[in-house]
């Protein structure tokens, strides 16, 4: 299995690739997934191309690995959902541009939230939008094949208008899947889901670990309250009272990931602080924190990890 980090905690912190990659080095990690915040399809190809060289530069000198990437803070928009079909064609070339630059930088898989349908659309003409989505996704998935991209892979999310939010809305997406040309794979969070389902098993994050870790190749981690209101890093402090204990996220792993697919399984800590001290100062301190969490629990397992 690949323990990675999401570099979202990175964003405005450490700007640079020079900067954020000598963080990655500090940290000891051998995987990342690299979000679209910190390297942008927003940017002109010049400084994507300049980045593209400066990256797989400080790769080798920091000994790490892109093994995906993703979407951020700043792209949790509408995109594949928005209303305007100009808008939409917008992101699926912004999508395509994203994966060749992924190619470009290493990474084997691409991902994002699966698109944000509107309020008003939402509530009048939610199948009609649905559909819509999965037919660019997979288009996108036509593209990134001839490129070399590997695999497409979507979040679940937490509220209706997300998508993903219920166990019905999920299985329902992934049968949507089911036929592509290059696999779209979940990306399993289980901090996620609608907390106003009637149906516990919608957000209780074990049952979505056992239901759902056959059916992914990534899997979101953060630490989560009791009321799954608030999420963090896997501090000592927030352990104590946290819903996420890495010993049995890890047993889960080892039973329902198939062994064929440990080896390209990511476990990624997507882990931020909010801008106030000592939270924004200590951040980097509690993403090593946590690592070293997760390779306590995952040595202490004997599950294979890099």
């Amino acid at each position: 299995m690949k323990l990675s980090v999401n570099t979202g905690f990175l964003v405005n912190r450490y700007p640079t690739p020079s900067q954020w990659a000598k963080v990655i080095g500090d940290l000891g990690v051998k995987h990342i997934q690299l979000t679209s915040d910190l390297f942008s399809p927003y940017y002109d190809d010049e400084i994507l191309n300049d980045y593209v060289d400066e990256i797989n530069f400080l790769k080798n000198k920091y000994n790490f690995e892109i093994s995906s990437v993703f979407t951020g803070g700043f792209t949790r928009v509408n995109h594949f959902c928005h209303p305007d079909e100009k808008v939409r064609n917008y992101w699926l070339n912004w999508f395509k541009k994203f994966c060749k630059y992924a190619k470009e930088l290493g990474a084997k898989r691409v991902g994002s939230h699966i698109g944000i349908i509107s309020i008003d659309d939402n509530y009048s003409n939610r199948q009609l939008f649905q559909d819509r989505c999965v037919d660019l996704w997979k288009k996108l998935s036509i593209h990134a094949k001839k490129i070399g991209i590997k695999e497409l892979t979507w979040e679940h999310m937490s509220i209706e208008r997300e998508q993903g939010h219920t166990q019905d809305d999920i299985d329902r997406l992934i049968k949507a899947f089911s036929e592509t040309i290059i696999p779209i794979k979940l990306c399993l969070d289980p901090d996620h889901g609608d907390l106003t389902s009637n149906n516990q098993k919608d957000f209780e994050p074990y049952g979505l670990l056992e239901k759902y870790l056959p059916l992914s190749s990534q899997l979101h981690l953060k630490q989560t309250s009791l009321d799954k209101r608030k999420n963090g890093t896997f501090t000592k402090t927030n352990n104590e009272n946290g819903l996420i204990i890495a010993d049995k996220v890890v047993k889960l792993l080892d039973k329902y990931v198939e062994e064929n697919r440990k080896k390209d399984f990511e476990i990624i800590l997507e882990l931020n602080a909010r801008e106030r001290e000592p939270d924004d100062s200590n951040i980097c301190k509690e993403v090593e924190e946590s690592l070293q969490y997760w390779r306590d629990a995952l040595n202490e397992n004997n599950l294979k990890y890099e």
